[in-house]
């Protein structure tokens, strides 16, 4: 009897101390949360600002080359501009 009541105390302790370090991860993740949070506000609020801004996605556009036929046709209606650089 006497070495039952020697383990459940010495159990105590140990519970105590996983329940405490339960506690402090639960604290750590909470406030990760919170930081992960603020920082896709931030990260949204950008997005959205470029998007209005009109530069998001921006660049020069994409140069169409013609082809063969393209090219002939152009030619033949006289569409062709050249420029001496």
């Amino acid at each position: 009897m006497e070495e039952e009541n020697t383990e459940v105390q010495e159990q105590q302790p140990q519970d105590v101390n996983v329940i405490e370090q339960t506690n402090a991860a639960a604290e750590r993740l909470e406030k990760a949360n919170a930081e992960l949070k603020a920082t896709m506000e931030q990260q949204r609020a950008m997005q959205m600002e470029m998007k209005l801004s009109g530069s998001a996605d921006a660049g020069p556009a994409p140069v169409k080359e013609d082809t063969p036929a393209e090219y002939a046709n152009k030619a033949l209606r006289g569409e062709l501009h050249y420029t001496d650089e």
